[in-house]
């Protein structure tokens, strides 16, 4: 009983035992393990794919370059296909750790996502562009997680000697039920 006021008169007055704990939500994409995993590389130049889009959190992971341990961070874009029972799973390489990310540049997977989706929106706002000085990737997570199909179309760029694929969104869908 002297717990429960306790823990009434905490409520009322908004104090709490452990002041510094902040906690928040963090979406988790559950892809079932048996759906067939695609790559932009494995689908191939100028192949479209549409599926239930799923952009995730940032994440931070570790790679080894030239011997030395080195931290990363990257957002992974899924599409889902449920009825054939596959996904699409693409790398978004980020700069910076956290949803702000600054600087950019045309040429990247992340430019060409973001700038595809701002060209939906407002078609050749992006042309005159080269560099997006800053974006919230928070913004871009909750539109493309409350969409029902994104299609996409991917093409392969060169950078130096270094071939690589990319894509651009190509067409969103949201039903209205």
């Amino acid at each position: 009983m002297a717990i429960e006021n306790n823990m009434n008169q905490n409520k009322e007055t908004e104090k709490t035992f452990f002041p510094s704990m902040e906690c928040t939500f963090e979406e988790i994409i559950d892809i079932p393990e048996e759906y067939d995993k695609f790559t932009l590389a494995d689908l191939g130049d100028d192949v479209k794919y549409s599926g239930n889009p799923r952009l995730s959190e940032v994440q931070v992971f570790t790679i080894d370059e030239d011997g030395e341990e080195v931290q990363k961070q990257r957002c992974k874009l899924y599409l889902i296909d449920e009825e054939a029972e596959e996904y699409l799973e693409v790398n978004l390489n980020l700069k910076h750790e956290g949803d702000i990310q600054k600087n950019v540049r045309k040429g990247s997977v992340l430019f060409d996502f973001l700038a595809s989706i701002k060209d939906l929106e407002v078609p050749g706002y992006m042309q005159n562009y080269n560099k997006i000085s800053k974006v919230n990737l928070k913004e871009y997570r909750e539109f493309v997680n409350g969409l029902d199909v994104m299609t996409i179309k991917v093409f392969e760029k060169n950078l130096g000697s270094f071939d690589f694929f990319s894509f651009s969104v190509i067409d969103t869908y949201v039903n209205m039920k």
